[in-house]
């Protein structure tokens, strides 16, 4: 038991990077709106220096979403308390983000992402809070496909 907490990593550990971003509320796709989604919009220069890597590494990715750099902390699902819809609307809020870029889906890459005060606006709003591996940020669409796989970047220098 004692060896199995050695092996876990702690949000700290994992989630190394911090930044901050803005919280939005039905953001536009296009000319239309999307009711009940609310998002994180991020440092774009986020986005561009993990395509920049991939790119490297030779996997292309498309052009990002039509939202730019984000972490989406609720997809459409309306909550019980709409009055507070909207309360926190471009208040900055602190996350952090590990270095693992994953695609576990085969088509999108992402960081995980760590915000706990996006599941206090959840809990607000009537909605249950995300497992902790849910926020990410997203990098692209893959332009081939790949299988299920996880690169880390690792500097070979030390601080």
């Amino acid at each position: 038991m004692e060896q199995n907490k050695k092996h876990k990593k702690e949000p700290l550990e994992y989630y190394i990077y911090s930044s901050t971003g803005i919280i939005e509320y039905d953001p536009k796709r296009e000319k239309a709106v999307e009711p009940f989604w609310g998002i994180v919009q991020c440092d774009p220069e986020i986005i561009k220096y993990y395509r920049w890597f991939l790119l490297r590494r030779g996997i292309e990715i498309q052009k990002g979403s039509l939202w730019g750099a984000h972490i989406t902390w609720n997809r459409g699902e309306e909550p019980p308390n709409k009055s507070f819809w909207g309360k926190y609307e471009g208040v900055e809020v602190e996350f952090r983000y590990t270095n693992q870029l994953r695609w576990d889906n085969g088509k999108h890459v992402w960081l995980d992402a760590y915000c706990p005060p996006l599941n206090r606006v959840r809990e607000e709003l009537g909605l249950e809070p995300l497992p902790q591996m849910s926020f990410h940020l997203t990098i692209g669409r893959l332009v081939i496909p790949k299988q299920n796989f996880k690169i880390t970047i690792d500097y070979p220098y030390k601080d």
